[in-house]
């Protein structure tokens, strides 16, 4: 079994980034892990479970956003907590015990419960409409904050004092405390009442010997059926340690002991329990971990004497800042890096020579017909996040130069940022450019103010817009935004990867500034050292048809490259180099 560790987490704290509905999200949670599972999840290529080490009483509602719902996962909190539920459940808080007269008032964004004239809770919900915290007050102070699980329980409750965090309890499905956490200093306390945690663990072995595998002429109703009779035959398995079938699994349930009742910090518990986990684990099973100093030290020495892949992905974490990476890479079976840009400064970072390193990119390709020819105008997609203030006032410059000798160009600057001024920051910041190089500052006018400009009667003519800001945080957003694009210019040092794997699939030609693999020179993109060149490189691209179509055919070449099944070839490169390449199929068979 291939498991995977993800770098889920918040602000670098052991818990999840569930956050309530009405708030914009501010990055995005789509990483190379994501992918990573969406590629076996759908592929069903080998078997594979998530192991999640952070505190997430949201977790489904994360994976049915990521389109793999159903995927298997280990929950380290669900362990210390000993919670047995997998499926989310519907809770309403109006089913919650509340004092009596208490009045509900709904607000376009939350509940607000009051009693007796005064503020008694706050109710936030999440994007599916899901209570997530009920925060409860006193004299108009918060109290008391509690954490809710998708699956329909309290998972957490937060005690303050005098409105600061006292102590955080993590509960069990009836509500009892099982693990208190201090946040003043880090220690963490048991309940000596109940000092278990709880260790599921998916058979695989018996999966591969038949139980739970369906055979070709075999009904579904009769593997059931002999499930069943296979697991009341093994009447050993009882009290402290038991089996049951879920789905196409066998899993194995084990009790255990915490070995002491109070810990200095919140790791030592994690480490304790997930220890107890791998001994579970078959030694043919492989980990992959995505780099995160949250739990590379950690990791380092819980995985010491596993079959190791380390994943990396963007500037998520560096070698070079972290004394355990240079070891990690060292002791790893193998490591998979998004770009081989990054390969090149891992192996620079590390000061090793490694031959056990592939640039694997976590996005697939596809043919994906853009709509860029539908509009009157030629869009050029430009990202702006990252480059410094001369880089971007030479970038300003050169493109208004463009627009003087081409009308139907629009230019599209492109930001992840997600702060409410930041749009607006960055057509104030093109005005001033535009200014300074003598050009018309009209056109980086800010949306719902052209009109204005147009009712000025001192004006003769109205000023075309022709500078717009594209604010998108998830790869939904991109995507749809990247298929109006006629091209794309990315002048930064490290051009981003999903941009690029994007517009291979559109077809549409990139200018970049660095040499990447998905970029062919004068075929479909411009590698462009001399920004002096940038309106002469888009004139090339967008004075007629001949050359753009050329780029097009040309990234439609390279998608074949990046095909989810050229991106399979390559994982099963890696599981062979690693030894775990036994049950490794094109998705013949099925394993939910």
């Amino acid at each position: 079994m291939l498991h995977f560790i993800p770098a889920w987490y918040q602000q670098n704290q052991w818990c999840e980034n569930e956050q309530s509905w009405f708030v914009r999200r501010m990055h995005t949670e789509f990483d190379d892990t994501v992918k990573q599972i969406q590629l076996f999840h759908r592929s069903k290529a080998y078997p594979y479970q998530i192991m999640l080490l952070g505190f997430a009483p949201n977790f489904r509602h994360f994976l049915h956003r990521q389109g793999m719902y159903r995927a298997p996962y280990w929950s380290c909190f669900d362990a210390i907590q000993g919670v047995r539920r997998k499926k989310a459940a519907v809770l309403s808080f109006h089913n919650l015990k509340w004092p009596e007269g208490i009045e509900f008032i709904y607000t376009p964004f939350v509940v607000v419960a009051m009693l007796n004239k005064e503020k008694y809770a706050q109710i936030d919900f999440g994007e599916d409409g899901n209570p997530i915290r009920i925060d409860l007050y006193q004299n108009g102070t918060i109290c008391r904050q509690n954490i809710y699980d998708d699956r329909g329980f309290v998972a957490s409750t937060i005690i303050f004092e005098d409105g600061q965090p006292l102590h955080q309890d993590y509960l069990t499905e009836d509500g009892t405390w099982k693990m208190r956490l201090f946040p003043r200093d880090g220690h963490v306390e048991i309940n000596e009442n109940c000092p278990q945690y709880l260790l599921q663990y998916l058979n695989l072995e018996q999966f591969q010997n038949g139980v739970g595998s369906r055979g070709k002429n075999q009904h579904p109703k009769k593997e059931r059926h002999q499930n069943r009779k296979w697991f009341w035959n093994k009447k050993r398995y009882f009290n402290e340690e038991r089996h049951k079938v879920e789905g196409n699994y066998l899993t194995k349930e084990i009790q255990k002991q915490f070995s002491r009742l109070r810990y200095d910090n919140l790791e030592q518990v994690i480490y304790e329990v997930l220890a107890s986990y791998l001994e579970l684990t078959d030694e043919r099973d492989v980990f992959c971990v995505a780099m995160h100093g949250q739990h590379a030290r950690l990791l380092k020495d819980a995985l010491k004497d596993k079959k190791l892949i380390l994943s990396f992905f963007e500037e998520r974490y560096s070698v070079a800042a972290h004394p355990e990476g240079a070891e990690l890479v060292g002791e790893a079976d193998y490591v998979v890096v998004d770009s081989q840009k990054n390969v090149n400064k891992i192996r620079q970072e590390s000061d090793m020579l490694l031959e056990n390193i592939v640039a694997i990119p976590p996005y697939d390709s596809r043919v994906d017909i853009g709509i860029s020819q539908q509009f009157d105008v030629q869009k050029i997609m430009v990202p702006v996040d990252d480059v410094d203030d001369e880089k971007f006032s030479e970038l300003i410059r050169f493109l208004g130069e463009y627009l003087l000798i081409n009308e139907k160009a629009r230019i599209h600057l492109f930001t992840r940022n997600a702060d409410y001024n930041r749009k607006q920051g960055i057509l104030e910041h093109a005005r001033r450019e535009l200014e300074k190089a003598g050009l018309e500052e009209g056109w980086a006018i800010e949306e719902g103010k052209e009109q204005e400009a147009e009712n000025r009667l001192e004006l003769e003519e109205p000023v075309p817009v022709k500078f717009f800001v594209e604010q998108c945080v998830d790869e939904l957003s991109v995507s749809k935004c990247m298929r109006e694009q006629r091209v794309l210019v990315d002048m930064r040092e490290v051009p981003e990867l999903y941009l690029q794997i994007m517009a291979i699939s559109i077809g549409i030609p990139q200018i970049v500034r660095t040499e990447t693999e998905f970029v062919e020179h004068s075929r479909n993109g411009i590698i462009l050292k001399d920004m002096g060149r940038l309106p002469k490189a888009l004139h090339y691209y967008l004075d007629g048809l001949r050359n753009w179509n050329r780029a097009m055919v040309c990234s439609y070449e390279l998608v074949k490259e990046y095909t989810t099944a050229k991106l399979l070839e390559k994982w099963k490169e890696v599981m062979e180099s690693v030894g775990g390449d036994s049950y490794f199929t094109t998705g013949e068979r099925e394993l939910e």
